[in-house]
């Protein structure tokens, strides 16, 4: 038996075992293609989650179809600051989605579209002419 298996019950094929290894590779690893996106522009694994038992105990493992999401984009890895979320979800929360705030919530563009009863597309297309994304959703 591994020493893996041993100390926290999971193979290394796990789910949580797979997204461990890989949040950690783009932190860290400058070879490793997204590494530009997070560890190169200074997001981090937290000191706890560097031990795969303590990032286990702290998100278990993930519902089927969900990956780990950092509700700040800018923040680092981190109990405080994770979640399992679905590709859509995660899509929303990306530092290339254009963010507005409707009623005091803020949103992503498409959202605010859906939610005004806008065609996305066209907000997208009056942006491209240089409108404001106030104008955008009007």
């Amino acid at each position: 038996m591994s020493k893996a298996i041993q100390t926290h019950g999971k193979s290394k094929s796990s789910p949580a075992y797979r997204i461990w290894c890989g949040m950690r590779r783009r932190c860290t690893n400058e070879k490793n293609a997204d590494y530009s996106r997070y560890g190169g522009r200074g997001i981090k694994v937290c000191d706890r989650w560097q031990a795969f038992e303590h990032f286990l105990a702290d998100m278990g493992e993930p519902p089927a179809g969900m990956t780990i999401e950092r509700t700040d984009n800018d923040g680092d890895y981190g109990p405080g600051n994770c979640k399992w979320a679905t590709r859509a979800e995660q899509g929303a929360n990306t530092s290339r989605v254009r963010r507005v705030s409707i009623d005091g919530k803020e949103m992503s563009l498409k959202a605010a579209c859906e939610k005004l009863g806008i065609n996305p597309g066209t907000a997208y297309q009056r942006l491209h002419r240089g409108a404001t994304i106030e104008e955008a959703i009007r």
